[in-house]
């Protein structure tokens, strides 16, 4: 049972992965239940370590996996509207999303190819993108499997938006990640290795231009921003050369973007929506619905109205008749406003402990532990800059609240495990085994001064 972990893992993963990116499309031929009760064994599995009697945690992973186990109590035991509501689906969905990250704690040798699956499954979203941009007529086997136009699509003629997901939202959160893997490989290749792989830098061009042709700003703000701010946080010294690089850099990008909006109607979009921020119907509806939950946490400021109960209200308060049905049940589009409202300053702050202290823990690791392996410092880095990102999409997403949960969970969880020494029964290299008999710390282990 011991070792088995890492297949497991892979087994879980790789269908939680598929599901994430192309659920839209899967829900359409899978039934209910038997998603309902696959989610349901990744829960099981993400908290599996409970059951690992040998298994012992150093203080270190403790102080990270306690947050986390407390905000699996909040979903489970504060007041879950979805439960009371009949929505098993997201209960299940919040609550396996947040487990996941419980299966660093076991497995080792499945890290190493974690990233590379992670791309590859989401990678048809990227080409699915160009796809429909070069061969706009194919676009109509998408809206005859869904059976309707999906939304962002400006009726159906710019289809390439949304690729293969029935939101050009989701296209944009889903490419946004395959961005992130291949951005955080190039970023260890261009700080560290000193040198440029070009597959790396080809496949980072072709998803940020994807990112682009979505005309999905926030993704394409944020994942900037999160790139910029790993590119400073590897090595403060050099700040002051660095910001110079980046500001020339930003500097020329912006212009380059500008100069092609005349030409591409793709970039023009999307520097009109950044133009119109504020004043857009969008962003009219979001004001309207992040008021709402602050008004909802101002009247229950302490333990908020209880898991999933936000949608409930925006439904009575927000929804109108002349909206699709699918409208009805919506998200805060704000994960911190809605986590105030729902579980109040308790759930709040248990989120932000929890969200911090993984970003702390890997980043302390990005800065101070380069003598890894350069796969685990490339895993690093397409960890610190994934949880960036979801940590600036809170402000505009419903990364809680929805699929994102597992991806950013999952790599979330990869930073994690690749502080890790292998787990029992596994070979040790004679570094480590050295490292653990005389209490040294081998740059690729952690070893805690003491365990529990």
């Amino acid at each position: 049972m011991k070792c088995k972990s890492d297949f497991c893992i892979i087994i879980a993963t790789g269908f939680l992965l598929a599901y994430a990116n192309y659920f839209s499309i899967m829900n359409l031929f899978m039934p209910g239940m038997i998603k309902d009760l696959y989610l349901a064994f990744l829960v099981v599995l993400g908290l599996s370590p409970l059951f690992f009697r040998d298994r012992k945690l150093s203080k270190k992973q403790i102080a990270v996996l306690i947050p986390w186990a407390l905000l699996i109590c909040e979903i489970l035991f504060n007041r879950n509207q979805d439960l009371a509501h009949g929505y098993v689906q997201f209960f299940v969905r919040a609550l396996a999303g947040v487990s996941i990250i419980f299966m660093s704690q076991f497995g080792f040798r499945w890290q190493k190819h974690a990233l590379t699956g992670m791309a590859c499954i989401g990678m048809p979203n990227v080409i699915a993108t160009y796809v429909f941009l070069v061969m706009p007529g194919l676009y109509k086997i998408m809206i005859a499997l869904y059976g309707q136009i999906p939304v962002g699509t400006s009726g159906g003629a710019a289809g390439y938006r949304a690729g293969l997901q029935n939101h050009y939202s989701q296209n944009g959160t889903m490419i946004a990640f395959v961005l992130l893997i291949f951005g955080g490989c190039l970023l260890y290749y261009v700080t560290e290795a000193r040198k440029m792989h070009y597959p790396t830098l080809i496949m980072t061009v072709l998803s940020f231009v994807a990112i682009i042709l979505t005309s999905k700003r926030a993704h394409f703000l944020f994942t900037v921003i999160a790139f910029c701010v790993v590119y400073f946080v590897t090595n403060p010294r050099q700040t002051l050369g660095r910001g110079f690089k980046l500001f020339a850099a930003v500097l020329v990008g912006a212009l380059a973007l500008y100069l092609m909006s005349f030409h591409v109607s793709a970039i023009r979009m999307l520097l009109m929506r950044f133009m119109t921020a504020g004043n857009d119907s969008q962003t009219r509806t979001r004001f309207k619905m992040w008021a709402l939950a602050l008004d909802l946490f101002r009247k229950h400021p302490v333990m908020g109205i209880g898991w999933g109960g936000y949608k409930q209200v925006y439904a009575v308060e927000l929804y109108q008749d002349w909206q699709s049905a699918g409208a009805k049940y919506l998200n805060s589009h704000n994960t911190y406003l809605q986590l105030l409202c729902e579980t109040g300053v308790v759930g709040f702050l248990i989120y932000i402990w929890a969200a911090l202290g993984t970003l702390i823990t890997t980043s302390k690791a990005l800065r101070h532990r380069r003598s890894m392996e350069a796969w685990r410092r490339k895993a690093l880095y397409v960890s610190v800059v994934s949880q960036v990102f979801v940590l600036l999409y809170n402000f505009t997403g419903n990364t809680l609240y929805d699929y994102t949960i597992f991806m950013y969970s999952f790599t979330a969880m990869t930073g994690l495990a690749v502080l890790r020494g292998p787990c029992a029964g596994e070979a040790l290299s004679r570094e480590e085994a050295r490292s653990i008999h005389t209490g040294e710390e081998y740059p690729n282990v952690m070893i805690a001064e003491s365990e529990v």
